[in-house]
């Protein structure tokens, strides 16, 4: 584990066709503050604002929405999330912004550890998300490498920015390597 004890958390919540854009906004508004035009719901249940969000373009698992946090402990982690479910505001938006049918049709939770003070990502462009073969990986400048925490899954996940055109980024020896996606702005 990192020095400084902390933990990344993969929440890749796969959408319902054509409710992207929904989960994108719904997200947005549990994640800023009041002063910002959001519920607060987040600085209420001590959730830490997402190091990066991620629009998938190219993989399985199409359409989805990928976010990436920071946690000082699993336990803070828990009580945060406890908090926000049970949270009358919260329920009442995802009631609202579900309508008939739920925005999210699955999440995948992923835990790693990894480099204890790299820089989170910024600006846009396209990112490639793959679990590397073998635990011993060799990282190019601006990549990242995050270790799962536990599970039988022990490769690495290297998050490599692959610059801003898509068409470049789905060359042949790119496509079924793992995901594609699009660093969004919160």
């Amino acid at each position: 584990m990192p020095s400084d004890g902390l933990i990344y958390e993969m929440r890749e919540y796969l959408v319902s066709d054509g409710r992207a854009g929904d989960e994108i906004a719904r997200a947005r508004s549990t994640i800023l503050g009041v002063a910002e035009g959001g519920t607060g719901l987040f600085d209420r249940h001590s959730l830490p604002r997402p190091w990066a969000i991620w629009r998938g373009l190219h993989g399985r698992s199409l359409p989805s929405i990928a976010f990436l946090y920071t946690w000082p402990s699993m336990s803070l982690r828990s009580k945060a999330f406890t908090g926000l479910y049970v949270d009358p505001i919260w329920i009442e938006l995802r009631s609202q912004t579900n309508g008939s049918h739920e925005i999210v049709s699955r999440i995948d939770d992923l835990i790693f550890t990894g480099p204890p003070h790299h820089e989170p990502p910024s600006g846009s462009g396209i990112y490639e998300f793959v679990r590397e073969s073998g635990t011993a990986t060799i990282l190019r400048a601006g990549e990242i490498a995050l270790l799962p925490l536990a599970g039988d899954d022990v490769r690495p996940l290297v998050i490599r920015n692959l610059g801003d055109d898509l068409a470049t980024a789905l060359t042949p020896t790119r496509v079924g390597r793992g995901k594609l996606f699009q660093l969004l702005e919160l």
